[in-house]
């Protein structure tokens, strides 16, 4: 390195050092520590010089000189420690350039941050606040390109895990080779609740900010290398161009303060009643939660969402911490309840403050107690955190939905042909809001698509279509300021330029269903017939969630289910959970001229089989 560049390096390091004069000893350790891993200087060779500087080591035998456990001893106005850092200023400056000063300074800042962040992440008690001003203050340093070794990394990931998302050791283990320590900046950003508790942001929340993760891992930057998944591979960029919508997450603790702010304590013992109690209480139970206060604090930070989201549609989804854990995913059990949103700021506020009451009362529904009595979950104090998330979809008149919406689980456990495969996966498409995707309603009932032969249908004929088809759309009306189910009828007469119509409806002719051949439709809606033919026939999207049900099996190591939606333009993921499969339990050998009195139900199709 020529004369001018070392007096650039020198004043470099020394802004540096005059900067942090608190971390001078560790700036010129990093150095020399880098330098030693370069072969430019010896560690050994360093402390050595320092020591003849001092005109200690002369006096020792040649077997003791670099013995650490002989102490040195200073001679004059400079100890041991200012010589060895005198002579690793001195090879900074002469081997590294500026930027490579900038570097390890940096790394040496992470460090120090880190250190610090790990200290108070492995404390079993902390508040939001210390917590979350630790979190910025290391992400307030530059990435940088020397990143924090990955096992420096993993301890404050998993505690960062553990104090915000979940304690279950399963989730952890995913969870930590995904979530980076920068993540969490923009996690805790989204967080509400009191200043000075701390809780957690509940399992659906967790779900869809891991398998975010898991579908990105090459957009990841943080602040250590990105992990790979199970089996190596790696995503190349725009490979899954998959959406989150706009979330905040309303954390658990905030639910005890609810109770304790309006007195309502006994109903936590709701819990240990008899089923037909609970039954019978728990509409009094919802008009109670609903009916009572927030505490100002957490009034004004939802305050700030509804200012910051405006006047579009939202969804307040439970996340309980037992919700849509491994092995109990308690789908369906909870409220999630749609908002238009619309109006003044007060009145909003008032609606959005009344439906996350509402969900909190879920928890006290007859449904989920239920079912934590059959997985022995009974005594698990369930805090029940909140989702709320921005609708995806788009405006249609006074009607406001996403173009289509679904369900999708990456094993197909409903196999109504040899040649559909149980590990291809399996989609239910809706036209709309996703609320009729899971449930048959009446004798309407979603697309199903079994994703490795998107095209093969259970029905037999076109009248056995048209009679089980969507006929009924869910969206939210913003004029009357509420969800409603409108037939395709009446929603076609205000949805002009409906994206992707002619992907989704087939035509009525003679009491046969036709594709659209062009994408402008001039049909009367009355012989519109939702079937997604066109959609899935070009399997564009089919593949995409194909790909990425196999991208968040392999990366959560277990099946998985996903709730998505798409505006025309974008795939947006909802929510992602572990599957709960039931055990194999092998062959079973059905008897033979069993009598009709013994009979319970009889069936020679569409019987799950291995």
């Amino acid at each position: 390195m020529t004369a001018d560049h070392q007096a650039t390096s020198a004043e470099r390091l020394d802004e540096h050092l005059s900067l942090y004069p608190h971390l001078t000893d560790r700036i010129l350790r990093q150095m020399l520590v880098e330098l030693h891993a370069r072969d430019l200087v010896n560690i050994d060779e360093i402390y050595d010089e320092a020591r003849a500087a001092g005109g200690y080591v002369e006096s020792l035998p040649p077997s003791e000189r670099g013995n650490p456990n002989v102490a040195a001893a200073p001679r004059g106005d400079q100890n041991e420690k200012d010589r060895v850092n005198d002579i690793s200023r001195a090879s900074a400056v002469q081997f590294l350039s500026p930027h490579e000063i900038d570097e390890l300074v940096n790394l040496t800042l992470k460090r120090e941050e880190a250190d610090n962040l790990r200290a108070i992440v492995s404390l079993a008690s902390v508040s939001f606040r210390m917590l979350s001003e630790q979190i910025r203050r290391f992400c307030d340093l530059p990435e940088g390109e020397m990143q924090l070794p990955r096992d420096e990394a993993m301890g404050i990931r998993v505690g960062l895990i553990r104090h915000f998302i979940s304690d279950q050791l399963e989730f952890i283990a995913i969870a930590k080779r995904y979530l980076r320590i920068r993540d969490f900046q923009d996690i805790v950003n989204r967080v509400i609740g009191p200043e000075t508790g701390m809780g957690r942001v509940g399992g659906k929340s967790a779900g869809i900010i891991v398998a975010s993760k898991i579908l990105n891992v090459d957009a990841i930057r943080g602040s250590e290398p990105a992990a790979p998944i199970e089996d190596g591979a790696r995503a190349a960029p725009g490979d899954f161009p998959v959406a989150v919508p706009e979330s905040y997450y309303l954390r658990s603790d905030v639910i005890e303060e609810f109770i304790a702010f309006n007195q309502l304590g006994e109903y936590q013992s709701q819990k240990y009643k008899e089923l037909e109690d609970i039954r019978r209480e728990y509409p009094l139970v919802k008009s109670v939660f609903r009916n009572a206060a927030f505490p100002a604090g957490i009034i004004a930070h939802l305050r700030t969402v509804l200012e910051r989201i405006g006047k579009h549609p939202l969804i307040v989804r439970s996340s309980s911490l037992l919700e849509d854990r491994f092995g109990t995913a308690f789908s369906g059990k909870y409220a999630s309840i749609f908002l238009a949103n619309q109006g003044n700021i007060e009145a909003r506020l008032r609606a959005l403050l009344g439906a996350i009451a509402e969900v909190f009362a879920s928890a006290l529904g007859p449904d989920p107690i239920l079912y934590r009595r059959e997985n022995d979950l009974l005594d698990y104090e369930e805090d029940m955190a909140i989702l709320i998330q921005r609708v995806v979809g788009r405006r249609f008149g006074d009607y406001f939905a996403p173009v289509l919406a679904g369900v999708a689980l990456s094993r197909n456990e409903y196999r109504w042909s040899p040649r559909i495969k149980r590990a291809d996966g399996l989609v239910r498409f809706v036209m709309g809001l996703g609320t009729r995707a899971v449930d048959r309603i009446g004798t309407e009932s979603a697309r199903m698509v079994a994703l490795g032969m998107p095209t093969l249908r259970p029905e037999s004929s076109d009248g056995e279509i048209m009679r089980r088809a969507q006929r009924t759309i869910d969206v939210i009306n913003l004029a009357k300021n509420r969800m409603e189910s409108i037939p395709l009828k009446r929603f076609m007469e205000q949805a002009g330029g409906f994206p992707m119509l002619d992907k989704i409806v087939s035509i009525r002719r003679d009491g046969m269903l036709h594709t659209p051949t062009g994408t402008y439709i001039d049909a009367d809606p009355a012989d519109l017939c939702i079937t997604f033919d066109k959609l899935l026939g070009e399997g564009i999207l089919t593949e995409q969630l194909r790909r990425v049900l196999k991208r968040l099996e392999t990366g959560y190591r277990v099946p998985v289910d996903v709730e998505f939606a798409h505006d025309g333009e974008q795939l947006f993921l909802l929510q992602c959970r572990t599957l709960a499969e039931a055990k194999e339990i092998g062959d079973v050998s059905v008897p033979a001229d069993i009598a009709e009195e013994r009979t319970i139900f009889s069936a020679r199709k569409f019987v799950r089989t291995a």
